[in-house]
Formats: structure tokens, sequence, C-alpha cells
């Protein structure tokens, strides 16, 4: 999905109470950086093997600039941002 359709799936999940919570959103860049491992395991991706193979590029909170987000490619372990494209969703929440 694009980065609005991403943001728009976040404000679904909360509408629905998925999994009994409403406090669903984007990780940060921070966040999703820390999953990249520096050698590739899972599928031939920089993430560790207990994560889905099939979320090879996903989509942060932040943004570069309007319209520009930062996303994380667990395929060639890196961070960069990009204006419109297709790229999955890990939706967190933070726990208190």
């Amino acid at each position: 999905m694009t980065w609005a359709e991403a943001k728009e799936y976040v404000n679904k999940l909360n509408s629905d109470r998925f999994a009994g919570y409403s406090v669903w959103r984007l990780p940060t860049i921070e966040e999703l950086a820390s999953l990249l491992k520096s050698k590739k395991a899972n599928d031939n991706l920089h993430i560790d093997p207990i994560f889905s193979g099939k979320q090879k590029f996903c989509w942060s909170a932040d943004t570069f600039a309007p319209d520009i987000a930062w996303y994380v490619s667990f395929k060639a372990g890196m961070i960069r941002h990009i204006y419109h494209f297709f790229y999955h969703v890990r939706a967190v929440r933070t726990i208190k």
C-alpha cells in the first residue's frame, strides 16, 4: 500500500479496536531500523527469522518532506525515503 493508505490502514485498526487496542500507529524510522540485522538471515533478508519474510519494505511514520516518507528495506538492509510506492505496514503500539 502507499504511505497514505498505510496511515488509513492504521486508523482502521484503531477504529476496529484490533486485538482489543485502539492505539496502533506506524513505527518510527528508529523503531524499524532497530529490526535491521547486519547479515541476511530470514528469506535472505536483513531481519530476524522470527518476523515474516513477506514484508521486505516497511513504511515508517516519519516524513522527509510533505508526502515523502522514510521506509526500511529489509531486502537491502537500508533506510531510504520515497514519494509514492507500494510497501508494507508493520503496525505497532506503545506498551506501558
